[in-house]
């Protein structure tokens, strides 16, 4: 079995790239697994039942250009030691973070630097010293990388550079046909942001996508085909809970968990709409419960709509 380099993806219980890699990896072997990923990425829930060998890519290999390094937090770089905490489960003890920090950053800091142009060029990732011995010791066969972002996406070929071993790219959501959409500049990085994913696919020996029309819009785009890998059903779990008795009673109930981004909260209000358009049209009750962390502001514009936390 070869030992395996995760990039920019930690093995997570609430994420869906993380849940994706996961399902792909489970069953291989736990020492011969190792992950390299920023310390944002690790304040999710870490399953380390599958891999406990990580590396936080830190302020050595992630680097922001003055004066937004005064205000970006530091994580330091190097090999970590995660561990189980008794309120997480299979989580990490993760460093407190302050929820006013993150809005001003989400809500302002990244529009600001968005609106400027100046977003994709604020930050870069090198290949530290320390990081590559690292990977020396480590010894990977193979790469498999996940990549949201320019940063990530250089870093990506960065690493497949210095080890010169094959690379399995697994794309996530179609970020790029949104990754530069506003701003001064959005033209120009999108057109280079395009380049350079076109080379980073082009350093992958194996490619996969999440859904077959992905892999066909992908091959039309990019000319590379790709295998669709997603998050499998496990028929043995679901089929405890199967239905025996389809009677519907006159409450009918439609109910969407999960998260709320970007894409999905345009296909919750087309089901809402259609939804208060049955009620009117056929004379029903059918009520659509959507069970989030939190509630969607849109909610409210439809009297079908019910949320849960």
């Amino acid at each position: 079995m070869p030992k395996v380099l995760i990039l920019n993806q930690p093995f997570t219980t609430d994420t869906g790239g993380g849940i994706t890699l996961s399902n792909l990896i489970r069953g291989w072997d736990k020492d011969k697994l190792a992950v390299a990923c920023s310390g944002y990425e690790l304040q999710s829930n870490i399953d380390l039942s599958l891999c406990d060998q990580y590396y936080q890519l830190g302020e050595k290999e992630h680097k922001w250009v003055f004066p937004f390094n005064l205000i970006k937090r530091k994580y330091p770089s190097g090999p970590i030691q995660l561990k189980i905490t008794a309120s997480k489960g299979n989580g990490v003890e993760t460093t407190p973070v302050s929820k006013l920090r993150v809005k001003l950053i989400m809500n302002v800091f990244y529009p600001v630097l968005e609106y400027l142009g100046l977003f994709h060029a604020a930050s870069t990732y090198r290949l530290s010293p320390e990081f590559c011995q690292w990977m020396d010791e480590f010894k990977p066969d193979v790469i498999y990388a996940q990549a949201s972002d320019r940063g990530t996406i250089a870093f990506c070929i960065a690493v497949q550079a210095y080890l010169q071993k094959k690379m399995v790219f697994h794309m996530m959501d179609d970020w790029p046909t949104v990754i530069s959409s506003r701003g001064l500049l959005k033209n120009y990085w999108r057109r280079k942001i395009d380049a350079e994913f076109r080379v980073l696919l082009s350093k992958t020996s194996t490619f996969l996508s999440i859904s077959d029309y992905m892999a066909e819009e992908y091959e039309q785009r990019y000319g590379k085909q790709s295998q669709a890998f997603h998050n499998p059903i496990n028929i043995e779990f679901w089929q405890q809970f199967q239905r025996t008795d389809y009677f519907l009673n006159q409450q009918v109930s439609i109910l969407y968990a999960g998260r709320i981004g970007l894409g999905i909260q345009d296909s919750l209000m087309t089901i809402a709409k259609t939804i208060e358009r049955l009620n009117a049209e056929m004379k029903v009750s059918i009520q659509f419960v959507i069970q989030t962390s939190e509630a969607p502001e849109w909610i409210n514009n439809y009297s079908c709509v019910l949320h849960r936390k």
